[in-house]
């Protein structure tokens, strides 16, 4: 297991400046907020190899980028946020990444039960037509779970995967912070999913609040033994959506030396 950063973590600072806090705070891998609307870019923002040259100057390497949500919700819905993943698919490639992550799009009360189907459903075609270009750029895509959102639980997971195919690129982004709002049980979640987690989000939280490392109820410990029983070898990337925002870097700068002991705990370093 490697450890890396998301630039959500910081949301008030540019791109440019996150990338030279983390390499500061001692961090040498980064996942890039790519989300429409909101920080750090979009694709056609900034050419790739400006990017790459800022990477080089801070010491970082980009290890994966977040596209936002692929949106279920209704066919036209899906084609917009679909049209915008596959600019991000060509931008990672461009950025020499690997791993793009997406969430579902927005649930909470605009998504009524039983629409969830159809919503899910129409995110698992779309991504089972969209792998043959995922593998020709090399690249792999995750689904991550939100609170409140159409991807969720475990049943959201299994309803999506079962119209992708088994060896296409794309697998499970655990985020450990929106599974402890949703009340799931990490660790078991993670052994049934066994090999199909390619990513991790490692939060702390106290219900649905994100929380500095160590100061939630989330147990990233067992989180962190499940994943060595299935092998993971991915990033665990950290994210902290505080409330005091004015701790924000501090936090991102304690961040680091207290995964490195928790991992050593563990046994997973």
């Amino acid at each position: 297991m490697r450890l890396s950063i998301s630039t959500v973590c910081t949301p008030e600072l540019d791109w440019r400046q996150c990338l030279a806090e983390y390499g500061r705070a001692g961090y040498r891998a980064v996942e890039l907020l790519l989300i429409p609307g909101w920080k750090h870019l979009t694709p056609g923002d900034v050419p790739a190899r400006e990017v790459l040259a800022e990477c080089r100057r801070t010491g970082v390497q980009l290890v994966a980028v977040h596209a936002g949500a692929l949106d279920g919700a209704s066919d036209a819905a899906l084609a917009g946020s679909l049209a915008y993943l596959e600019r991000v698919v060509l931008y990672a490639a461009e950025l020499g990444v690997s791993l793009v992550n997406v969430n579902g799009g927005y649930a909470g009360d605009t998504l009524a039960p039983a629409q969830r189907p159809a919503a899910l459903g129409r995110i698992g075609q779309a991504l089972a037509d969209l792998a043959p270009a995922l593998s020709c750029h090399g690249l792999r895509l995750t689904l991550e779970n939100h609170y409140n959102f159409q991807l969720e639980t475990p049943d959201d997971y299994a309803a999506v995967l079962e119209r992708v195919p088994l060896d296409a690129p794309i697998g499970v982004t655990v985020d450990t912070g929106h599974f402890t709002s949703a009340g799931v049980d990490i660790p078991a979640f993670v052994r049934a999913m066994g090999a199909r987690v390619f990513h991790v989000h490692l939060k702390d939280h106290i219900g649905s609040q994100s929380m500095a490392l160590g100061a939630g109820q989330t147990d990233n410990a067992a989180v962190l033994r499940a994943l060595k029983d299935v092998g993971f070898e991915g990033h665990l990337s950290v994210e902290m959506e505080v409330d005091d925002r004015e701790n924000a870097l501090r936090y991102v700068q304690e961040s680091l030396p207290y995964l490195t002991r928790l991992m050593e705990e563990t046994g997973v370093a």
